[in-house]
């Protein structure tokens, strides 16, 4: 399984208060979600959610394959900017891999060191 975790910054001309920019970001939020299905959410600090023109968004993207994370995002980017609501002034995403050893060592699953597992799990796993 492969995770990419996605932030852009849009610059927003046309905005010229909180409430444009605010009208702005929610419709390339839905159209992003009703699209890909995804959530984006709105980032940064005080300085960046105050400002009229600029905007940080974050999502993330879960596939079996490092190539379809990779495919994901660009996909993303380019619908917002096929929106021309919004020019994307910067772009980073980061593609991490989880394996089936993510929750623990091959000997913790088999009967090692199971005090990480919660009781109730290991109830239905007959422990």
């Amino acid at each position: 399984m492969f995770v990419a975790i996605a932030r852009l910054t849009l610059h927003i001309e046309s905005s010229q208060s909180l409430k444009d920019k605010r009208g702005v970001v929610r419709r390339i939020k839905d159209r992003v979600r009703d699209r890909f299905h995804i959530v984006l959410s709105e980032v940064g600090d005080q300085a960046v959610l105050d400002s009229w023109q600029r905007c940080d968004l974050a999502f993330s993207v879960i596939t079996r394959e490092r190539a379809g994370a990779e495919d994901a995002v660009a996909s993303i980017y380019g619908f917002i900017e096929s929106l021309g609501t919004a020019e994307r002034r910067h772009a980073r995403h980061e593609v991490q891999a989880y394996g089936d050893d993510w929750y623990g060592t091959p000997a913790e699953r088999e009967g090692g060191d199971a005090a990480w597992i919660p009781p109730e799990w290991r109830e239905e796993a007959g422990r």
